[in-house]
């Protein structure tokens, strides 16, 4: 039986992943929330339904930043310092190395099958356990690309992921931040991955050619 590519990137990824699109328009149903949703917790829900956000549902000030909907970056900062006790100059120097997506009319996740004929994906974004890491740092590795871990502690999802991985067309790994843990359903045992489309294809393909002679079996996690 012939697998679709969602029944392959799940394969890949476990359950817990969805596929974002900037931009495209669909012609199948997709949620559009009339209530405001941070990027994390619509990442989260697309694991399960279509949802679209745009400039009037997207709501969370870090978000919106990396979508490049507002350029808030000095009240960010201090927000963010105020609500962790921490130097406003040390999370503007975060800030600055996490970069902004421009262009951003709307955000599509979680895509099916259907609309995927309709419009392409720009990213694959997947909620993982650590150890699964190791397997996709070995595949990666195989086609020379070394994973992209992002430090910071803030806009984990939306800035660390999403935005580093389109702006820089790499494949990215952040530990989280307090909002993605409190409303964008990242478990306690979980990071976050994120990759470009292309990228993620790559890795649902067989992967014989590459392997040789070499004796299949699970190397820390290898991802089944």
């Amino acid at each position: 039986m012939i697998m679709t590519t969602t029944e392959k990137l799940r394969k890949v990824f476990g359950r817990r992943f969805t596929t974002v699109n900037l931009n495209g328009e669909v012609y199948e149903h997709i949620n559009v929330p009339q209530k405001e949703l941070k990027f994390c917790e619509a990442v989260h829900y697309s694991f399960d339904v279509p949802i679209r956000l745009n400039h009037e549902n997207l709501y969370c000030p870090g978000a919106r930043r990396s979508m490049g909907f507002e350029e808030n970056d000095l009240m960010l900062a201090g927000t963010i310092a105020h609500n962790h006790l921490l130097p406003v100059s040390k999370v503007a120097e975060s800030l600055q190395k996490i970069p902004v997506i421009k262009s951003v009319k709307h955000i599509n996740l979680g895509l099916t099958e259907e609309m995927t004929g309709d419009i392409t994906p720009d990213l694959v974004i997947a909620y993982l356990q650590p150890d699964k890491i190791t397997g996709f740092t070995i595949r990666l590795a195989r086609k020379g690309i070394v994973l992209n871990i992002r430090p910071f502690f803030l806009l984990s999802v939306c800035g660390s992921v999403a935005a580093a991985c389109f702006t820089e067309q790499a494949a990215c790994l952040s530990f989280g931040c307090q909002d993605s843990r409190k409303f964008g359903g990242l478990h306690d045992d979980e990071v976050v991955l994120g990759m470009p489309w292309q990228m993620a294809l790559e890795l649902v393909e067989p992967e014989e050619s590459e392997m040789g002679n070499v004796t299949k079996h699970d190397e820390g996690g290898y991802p089944k």
